[in-house]
């Protein structure tokens, strides 16, 4: 455990850091805009319950195989390379919004979902690469919870933008402002960033390095498990909470952008001192599992909802279990793996989605059938109590230092 006389520098961040953080959150102020409202509105263009969940699994997959892509490129090539591919995939995503608000169309707002998943995937896969490769080994995680918390600003001013665009301006004005933003992004990593030339070394692909990491380490394992069982029943409702609140509350606009907003700020106050703490004591499992029982809280709230406000404390609670989860996990993942380390972070990522493909399907099947759009919260409610135990019982986690020694013991 770190001296409480050495917190001072765990604040200070590297400048290719700060430089992909400033991108990353001009990214999410773009996703910011559109976020709390693309679901309501692909649902008001003509899709169905089920058509919902199958652009939702749509972009699970699409999610799944960019995170596994995206993981073993960034290892192959740099994370700059793929960083900035993810940002023109963002910027193409954001203009095939705008086509569909032209032809009041959901179907160009299904393709523009799934192309800013493949963007999403590659984007924290490549940004995961990089704050790996530039942080120092004491500070990943302040690093990490840095990065996020400029991504989280980004969604704390978006989603009330958001909702005031769409009152005043329609539901396409958003959307089409999102372009610009990201051409800014855009621009800042071309010209600001230099990682210099990654070498044959860097960019050495083995996913016998990745297994290796598996194997010396169940926790990774666990996470992973754990984190596949969470993704499942999450996305069983994950596509109709703003269906659901628009549907049974009929809420003005900028309630749907307050929820957004309400998860940024718990994000945003959470995420560094969370980062903080994990690099100060070299732990995450108390703090994962206060996180999975929040989340338990969080569903409930939804579940069992009869105000508009229980979806804003819903998405607060979720918020602090985001600045726990990517902050921790993914520092917890550079620390143990060693080489192939963004190959390893995603093939988690990517079997999270893998397995979370088929359920908002499922849960819009669920909709149609029973004629009940409050039995995915459900059943998800069901599935996230479980989590606490898997959590719990499953995952044994190893201090860091050992798992550093363990590794580069194993890797000749």
């Amino acid at each position: 455990m770190q001296s409480l006389s050495q917190i001072p520098q765990f604040f200070r961040i590297e400048s290719k850091i700060r430089i992909v953080a400033a991108a990353v959150g001009l990214l999410y102020l773009a996703g910011g805009l559109v976020i709390a409202f693309v679901m309501v509105w692909l649902y008001k263009l003509g899709a169905s319950f089920l058509q919902v969940g199958l652009v939702g699994a749509s972009y699970n997959f699409a999610l799944a195989i960019s995170f596994l892509a995206g993981g073993a490129l960034s290892d192959r090539y740099g994370g700059r390379v793929i960083f900035v591919i993810s940002l023109l995939c963002s910027l193409v995503s954001a203009i095939f919004y705008g086509i569909a608000g032209f032809l009041a169309a959901w179907i160009p707002v299904a393709l523009s979902l799934v192309l800013g998943k493949v963007a999403l995937g590659l984007r924290q896969t490549s940004s995961f690469s990089i704050i790996t490769q530039t942080a120092q080994k004491d500070r990943k995680a302040t690093s990490f919870g840095f990065v996020y918390t400029l991504q989280q600003l980004g969604y704390v001013i978006g989603p009330m933008v958001g909702g005031v665009m769409i009152l005043y301006f329609g539901w396409a004005s958003p959307f089409l402002a999102s372009v610009p933003i990201i051409s800014v992004a855009i621009f800042l990593i071309l010209v600001k960033l230099n990682l210099g030339r990654a070498t044959p070394s860097q960019v050495s692909l083995s996913f016998q390095d990745v297994k290796r990491s598996f194997t010396l380490d169940r926790g990774i394992m666990a996470l992973t498990v754990i984190a596949m069982w969470n993704q499942f029943f999450e996305e069983l409702s994950n596509p109709f909470f703003m269906i659901f609140l628009e549907e049974e509350f009929n809420p003005p606009p900028f309630v749907l952008g307050l929820c957004f907003t309400a998860m940024s700020i718990a994000t945003l106050l959470f995420t560094i001192p969370g980062g903080l703490s994990s690099d100060i004591t070299g732990k995450i499992k108390p703090f994962i599992t206060a996180s999975a029982l929040m989340m338990t809280l969080s569903m409930g709230l939804v579940a069992f909802a009869f105000d508009p406000m229980m979806f804003v404390a819903s998405y607060f609670l979720a918020g602090i279990t985001f600045a726990i989860n990517n902050t921790m996990i993914p520092s917890y993942f550079a620390d143990a793996t060693g080489r192939g380390l963004s190959t390893a972070y995603g093939v988690r990522l990517g079997a999270m989605y893998l397995v979370g493909m088929f359920a908002p399907a499922i849960g819009g099947w669920m909709i149609e059938t029973y004629g009940s759009i409050r039995l995915p919260f459900e059943v998800s409610l069901f599935g996230c109590a479980i989590e606490v135990g898997l959590v719990i019982f499953l995952f044994r986690e190893r201090s860091r230092q050992g798992l550093i020694t363990q590794q580069s013991q194993a890797i000749p």
